[in-house]
């Protein structure tokens, strides 16, 4: 099922063409975003909308909610039509599809980010990565230096806790959403003990990221938001991983990112096994031989 096309064909023939308009000029861009970042509308989570959200600098606070507004009013009508375009599907998990529209339907704007409307800021480099990490206090650097070296989405990182790390095999499980987020990451020694000192001093609510995260935007000339540190994981490692020795490595990152199984037949049949994973994680990792972060003695 092509979920826009259907609900703007549904939009056309019951509210007529001025509506339709509407409802495309918001729907569209958000579509091609997400098509960016190797996602979609079946498959994206509250997160992907609010990272959205955050990265359109553009947007006046009102117009964020007239926008949120209208991408919640898709998924309700798509919500109320699961069940009917997808009778018969084998292997369909009606819950958990319903759990996902749920979450979507409780997003709230982001109104605590303040953005310079005049202001249009690139994707967040390497180099503004580390200009952060050696301008702000210890505990915000470990911070964002962990959302660099995972690429995990805000409540991905914000549900990093004891419980999900594997301090033997050196791995944390992430991803509660949908399968295809559903996760194991990888850590080496020396980001394993940045993510223990984090364990100390986690935080647990958005707004606590996106604050501290607002203290360091003026000090670089890219973009200082979550999803920024996502999508520099993305761009790096596509950049370190030796492509001759795995030319699939955009299915690679893709399962890193949690946007694994939205692709293509050739990435389909690609079966590619945690143990590889972790070697290409480990020996790969773009932030590899990096000491950003002075760790006590």
């Amino acid at each position: 099922m092509d979920i826009l096309n259907s609900y703007l064909d549904h939009i056309k023939s019951r509210k007529g063409e001025n509506t339709y308009l509407n409802k495309k000029y918001i729907l569209e861009p958000f579509v091609e975003w997400l098509n960016k970042s190797g996602n979609n509308l079946r498959d994206c989570t509250e997160d992907e909308i609010l990272d959205y959200l955050e990265e359109r600098d553009d947007l006046t606070n009102s117009t964020r909610r007239h926008v949120l507004g209208t991408i919640k009013t898709c998924f309700r009508w798509y919500s109320a039509r699961i069940r009917k375009f997808n009778k018969g599907v084998k292997n369909f998990d009606y819950p958990l599809e319903d759990e996902r529209v749920k979450l979507i339907m409780q997003a709230d704007t982001p109104i605590s980010i303040k953005y310079d409307e005049t202001e249009k800021k690139g994707s967040l480099t390497l180099d503004d990565f580390k200009k952060l990490l050696d301008g702000a206090s210890y505990h915000d650097s470990i911070k964002m230096f962990l959302l660099g070296y995972f690429g995990v989405r805000a409540s991905e990182f914000l549900s990093i806790s004891p419980s999900i790390v594997n301090w033997n095999r050196g791995e944390i499980k992430v991803g509660t959403k949908t399968k295809a987020a559903r996760r194991t990451l990888y850590f080496d020694k020396y980001a394993g003990k940045i993510l223990a000192i984090y364990l100390n001093n986690r935080i647990s609510y958005r707004q606590e990221l996106n604050t501290m995260l607002d203290r360091y935007k003026s000090k670089i000339k890219t973009r200082c938001h979550p999803h920024a540190f996502r999508r520099l994981f993305n761009t790096e490692m596509q950049k370190t991983i030796d492509r001759e020795k795995y030319p699939y490595y955009q299915i690679v990152v893709k399962k890193f990112m949690g946007h694994a199984g939205k692709g293509d037949m050739t990435e389909l049949y690609t079966e590619i096994g945690r143990d590889e994973l972790r070697q290409i994680w480990l020996n790969y990792h773009y932030l590899n031989g990096e000491d950003l972060i002075k760790l006590p003695k």
